[in-house]
């Protein structure tokens, strides 16, 4: 079968000699192919007929939650999500789906319970805790999320951006030393990855080591084609706070003009920074 055309097992669901089982898994496999095509409204049927034929396969109820989200028909989804529940109460899959849809509808509170309960389910998914921590995000609660994001790392410590996010939510909550930690971490486990390294230099302005921040500055210029212009602001307006006017000028050459993309993150990047010698905007950019 092939994503282009799959009127071969579109024919072959209907084709009577099969058993339900295998009549539905064809279906499901056709709604796959539809997904991965962008033909939504397609997939919704191939997995409704998919559910219809094997019920107890609730993979395919939730594939047709899923496909109806994306359609944004969110009350046939949380039907289906739901009914996949009453069908097995202890699918996390099917509690995750139905918390990401909470979410996606902004009450936030029913999405907080649903994903704990898939949590209850999978306590060992750091994934579900990162998404936990996301929605408490989004309710603006942040020790909260900062909980719920460190379990995350403690599951796979080894996930570059778990070590990035909780970075970020340390310099939010003041521990700029804690978050180079973090910062350093993600970097060591990306190190291709050039944006960890900026924000490794704003973690360090703002535990007030301008020198170091400086020279991951321009390592990070030297090492990151995409970010170098933003690395070399950065660079420059240290250099200048420090009285090391050569220098300054020096990143600023090597640096260049900044595009709108690099203006907008170097903006983002500043008003991270909480620290005397803030950096200012480079009246050369």
């Amino acid at each position: 079968m092939s994503i282009e055309d799959p009127t071969e097992e579109v024919a072959e669901t209907g084709a009577p000699h099969l058993s339900p089982e295998r009549k539905a898994a064809t279906a499901a496999r056709v709604g796959d192919a539809y997904m991965e095509a962008g033909l939504f409204e397609e997939a919704i049927g191939e997995y409704r007929r998919a559910a219809t034929l094997d019920q107890g396969r609730l993979e395919w109820q939730i594939n047709l939650g899923d496909a109806q989200t994306v359609c944004g028909h969110y009350r046939v989804a949380m039907k289906s999500y739901r009914r996949a529940i009453r069908r097995n109460p202890s699918n996390a899959e099917a509690r995750y789906s139905l918390a990401e849809l909470w979410g996606r509808l902004g009450d936030f509170p029913a999405a907080v319970e649903e994903m704990n309960r898939a949590i209850e389910l999978r306590p060992k998914s750091h994934y579900y805790l990162y998404r936990l921590h996301s929605l408490f995000l989004w309710a603006g609660m942040l020790k909260e999320a900062f909980a719920a994001l460190k379990r995350a790392v403690r599951i796979s410590p080894g996930q570059s951006f778990y070590r990035f996010k909780l970075g970020r939510l340390l310099l939010q909550r003041g521990r700029p030393i804690a978050a180079v930690r973090q910062f350093q971490m993600a970097s060591d486990l990306a190190p291709a990855d050039g944006y960890y390294r900026l924000w490794l230099a704003v973690a360090l302005l703002n535990a007030e080591r301008p020198e170091q921040a400086a020279t991951i500055a321009r390592e990070g210029a030297a090492q990151s084609a995409f970010y170098g212009p933003v690395f070399w602001a950065l660079a420059s307006s240290i250099h200048d706070y420090l009285g090391e006017a050569s220098e300054a000028d020096q990143c600023a050459l090597n640096g260049g003009p900044l595009s709108e993309y690099d203006q907008h993150l170097l903006r983002i990047v500043q008003s991270a920074i909480r620290w005397d010698g803030a950096v200012a905007s480079n009246p050369g950019y």
